[in-house]
């Protein structure tokens, strides 16, 4: 991780939305961010929905080829795509193994 360009994501992530950047910053409450790399060739050329991913698990950003997506439902993934999950820290393990 760059610490720079961390500074600077979280930067823009305050000016562009106060309260997801709280929900990141929070610690204790048992929700986490954490980033899942897509390794498994099950989910590879899927749509975002087709992905069963635990109940309250929300994939919050893709990174692509050195490029960031906002995903939704019609989001088709590759294999390698970076996902910033947000959730249960409980949770993350599953996640985990679901997709990598």
């Amino acid at each position: 991780m760059n610490p720079e360009l961390a500074s600077l994501a979280l930067l823009e992530q305050l000016l562009l939305s106060p309260e997801s950047a709280r929900l990141l910053l929070e610690q204790g409450d048992g929700i986490g961010r954490f980033d899942v790399v897509l390794r498994s060739p099950a989910y590879a050329g899927r749509r975002l929905r087709e992905v069963h991913l635990p109940a309250g698990v929300l994939v919050a950003a893709i990174r692509r080829e050195g490029h960031k997506l906002i995903p939704h439902g019609e989001t088709v993934l590759a294999a390698g795509d970076v996902l910033t999950e947000v959730a249960e820290r409980e949770q993350e393990r599953l996640v985990r193994r679901t997709l990598g």
